[in-house]
């Protein structure tokens, strides 16, 4: 792994390699982000920078004009191999475990490989049955772990998900954190920085990361996982930001389900004898069959499918374009779509469905909820007053 594997963060990449190559390294930091966007990444590659013995520093100019220094990892000595299997004694990568009743022979073998795939897929997401916290037996073997003399390197503590310390773990790393041994770095990596505690927040140097652009995702579904344009568009449309979300839905089906939705709104939008049609067709239970997420994650699924789909029949209807439309392989549905109801607001469209997904994200009922949004299309699209 190096640097340019990551995807975007450039604006990260450019502070923390000028921060490492010229030793302002701080002793503790924390990175905040949306989950999956390559946070722990980003820390594992600092601290197999940091701990190469060939390192590479060059002088480089941003996009602004800025001059700044850039460091590289070898990524051929001893010390970049041990680091980029995860190996290394210097960089403790630590996360939730189960508790000590639940680990065996089975369990550590679910372990290693989940190490191991982190290894050969840097975005890939550790998943550990009963594996809630990070317990003090933890902080215990870090702390007597980085107080050991180390010869050579830098020493790094990893701890990713830090919103799952608990709260005696979390008070037993405060010593840690405020006075680390020397030549020692403790990165804390998360996505809800309110679940830290405040004594642990105020004693790190906080490193805001920003979500990843929907071109650099698309970009790397499609390299990657060898997707179409259209399919990688769409899951990066639907991602958030975060590649884990994207790579999360390559399972499932996103023409047929996007299809489905769309059905349900030429239902709705049918001159007569629609309702019940249009109740039997979202109390369809065949919708979810194969699609590995609870319901409620699927109805928001698929609203956010359907808008998506009208974002773009909106770019066609206003801007007459459909250079910039992510249902590329829609282009001539979306183009009749438009053609039949030329004078619809889309924008009321989208501001339905997205309640509706608010709606359901607050637990509301499902199905009033569904019935009530495609009225309320049937309404926009048919020009019905309120």
């Amino acid at each position: 792994m190096a640097w340019n594997q990551i995807v975007a963060l450039n604006n990260e990449k450019r502070l923390i390699q000028n921060t490492l190559a010229t030793n302002k390294l701080a002793s503790s930091y924390c990175f905040v982000g949306r989950e999956g966007i390559g946070k722990d990444a980003f820390a594992i590659e600092l601290a197999k920078t940091a701990n190469c013995y060939h390192p590479r520093i060059m002088s480089e100019i941003s996009v602004d004009g800025t001059q700044y220094e850039s460091i590289n990892a070898c990524d051929s000595c001893k010390s970049c191999k041990m680091a980029i299997n995860l190996s290394h004694p210097n960089i403790q990568y630590i996360f939730a475990y189960p508790a000590k009743t639940n680990l065996n022979d089975e369990m550590y073998s679910i372990i290693s490989e989940q190490i191991s795939q982190k290894a050969r897929n840097i975005y890939h997401k550790i998943i550990i049955p009963k594996a809630h916290e990070i317990q003090i037996d933890t902080i215990r073997a870090i702390k007597k772990s980085v107080s050991l003399s180390n010869d050579r390197g830098r020493q790094f503590v990893i701890i990713s998900g830090g919103e799952r310390l608990n709260t005696a773990a979390s008070n037993a790393f405060l010593k840690t954190l405020e006075e680390p041994p020397q030549d020692t770095t403790i990165i804390i990596t998360t996505s809800n920085k309110d679940k830290l505690l405040n004594t642990i927040e105020s004693r790190c140097q906080m490193m805001y990361f920003s979500s990843l652009p929907l071109q650099a995702i698309a970009e790397y579904i499609e390299e990657r996982y060898h997707r179409s344009e259209s399919d990688s568009k769409l899951f990066a449309a639907l991602s958030q930001g975060s590649i884990t979300n994207a790579v999360d839905m390559l399972n499932n089906n996103m023409n047929s389900l996007r299809t489905q939705i769309v059905d349900i709104l030429r239902i709705a939008l049918k001159k007569n004898v629609y309702r019940l049609e249009l109740s039997d067709a979202i109390s369809n239970k065949s919708l979810a069959e194969d699609v590995k997420m609870d319901k409620k994650q699927f109805n928001k699924l698929l609203l956010n499918l359907l808008v998506i789909w009208l974002r773009d029949v909106m770019e066609i209807s206003m801007v007459g374009s459909d250079a910039n439309i992510i249902n590329t392989d829609q282009k001539d549905r979306m183009i009749k779509f438009n053609i039949g109801y030329p004078d619809a607001n889309y924008c009321d469209a989208i501001n339905y469905v997205e309640e509706a997904i608010h709606k359901i994200d607050a637990n509301t009922d499902p199905q009033i909820t569904l019935i009530t949004l495609f009225i309320h299309l049937r309404n926009v699209f048919h020009n019905v007053g309120y």
